[in-house]
Parts: C-alpha cells; structure tokens; sequence
C-alpha cells in the first residue's frame, strides 16, 4: 500500500500519466498464469490440514525422534519440514503444526515462548523449501526459471532445519525440559505405512516440477486433487459435502 500510494500521488503531482494506468497495470502484473499456483498452494494446504495429513506427518515424525532430548521439539521442526514441502506456505505451515504441537510442547514443560517461537521458526521454513509460495512469485517477477528456482532452495530450507534441531537439542538437553519417549520400530513402521499417502504429495509434485513433466501451476492444481482423494478416500476425514 505504501509503494502504490506513493506511485500514485507521484504519478497526480509530477507527471501527465493518467490514472488509468494504476489498475491496468495492477491487473497486468497479476494476469500471470503461474500466480495462479498461489490459492492451488493454499487450497491444497487447507486439505491436508482438514484431512488428517498434518496428523500423519506429526504421528511419523514423534515416532522417528521421540526419544531424543527435546524429542518433541524435533518433532515441531520435522513435522514443518514436511508440511512446507507440501503446502508451499509458511503462514499454513505454522497455522497447522502449531496449533497442534504448541500445546503439546507447553503440556511436557517447555516454555510458551520457546514453544512459539519454535513453531514458527520452522513454520518460515515453508518460504525455502520447494514448492515455496513466495519463491514462485519472486522467480515470476523476476522472469527467472520457476522450476530452478525452487530447486536452489532445498538444500539450504534443509540446512536451516538441521541447525534449528541441532540448537533445539542442545538447549533441552542443558535445561533438561522436555520427556523422552522409547523408541519403538513397530511403532515407526506403523506410523510411515500410515504416513505414505502424505509423503506422496511432495514427490508428486517436485519430481513432476523438477523433470519438466507439468509446470509449478499444474502441480499445484495435482496436489489440490491428490490431497482431496487422500483426506475423503484413504484417510477418510473429509467428505465431498465439506469442501465448499
């Protein structure tokens, strides 16, 4: 608001443009066939939210790390690492993970605070790993490769929520806040079969993205209609008269 006000009261005082040109450029930048990738992302992320994905995903990752010091705070990076890879989304991301872990976290002994500012650190994870919303926007207007772009982030979005574990770790460990819990294979084995299905999106998506089999936008409207199959069909937590 504040470079569109300033552009036009520039464009009132300083120039002979007429005004006409605000909207019409308004709607030029944003006719963009890839910006429509934009609600695909957050129509997908509301699903798998709503479907029980975002369960899965929590259920996995706290089978996998439980038993590490500050288990469940791995759990809260993990778990938005996988969801970023799925809704493109840090708003979502923390929207749905923290929702869940925060009150968690805070009932084992963690601080509010930390608890917070632990989910949405890692919910910002979901602006760098692909598919990334905000990457996809940039790279457009930037007139660069979308599919490129996106690749370059997954090394360093990883990266980053390697070190958030690494200091998570080490900051319950000293203040010894936090239950471990055992470590059990059938329990893993049970939580990723159930998981499968979740962890399918991001392939689909990226592998398809990333080998030039359909672009960021067609991706997008695939993870919609995977994620709508997955939640009503296989995890059976959406029916079709709740997607209005």
């Amino acid at each position: 608001f504040a470079i569109g006000l300033s552009s036009v009261l520039t464009l009132t005082l300083c120039t002979r443009i007429p005004l006409q040109v605000v909207p019409q450029r308004l709607f030029t930048a944003t006719d963009s066939f890839p910006f429509m990738a934009v609600p695909f992302f957050i129509l997908s992320g509301s699903l798998m939210e709503q479907g029980g994905i975002s369960r899965r995903l929590i259920a996995l990752a706290s089978s996998f790390l439980g038993a590490c010091h500050g288990g469940l705070g791995m759990v809260s990076i993990v778990a938005c690492m996988f969801f970023a890879a799925i809704s493109g989304s840090g708003t979502a991301t923390v929207a749905a993970m923290g929702s869940i872990l925060i009150p968690a976290m805070v009932k084992q002994g963690y601080d509010p605070g930390f608890s917070s500012a632990l989910s949405a650190i890692s919910g910002s994870l979901g602006t760098v790993i692909p598919p990334s919303i905000l990457m996809i926007v940039a790279a457009s207007t930037a007139s660069v490769s979308i599919g490129q772009a996106l690749m370059a982030g997954m090394v360093p979005g990883v990266l980053i929520g390697v070190i958030y574990m690494v200091y998570n770790y080490i900051h319950c460990k000293v203040t010894g806040i936090g239950e471990k819990s055992p470590f059990q294979p059938k329990r893993l084995v049970k939580a990723f079969l159930s998981a499968i299905p979740a962890l399918m999106v991001p392939v689909i998506m990226l592998v398809g993205m990333y080998s030039g089999i359909y672009t960021p936008t067609e991706g997008a409207g695939i993870a919609v209609a995977y994620a709508m199959l997955v939640s009503i069909y296989v995890y059976k937590r959406l029916k079709w008269s709740d997607i209005p």
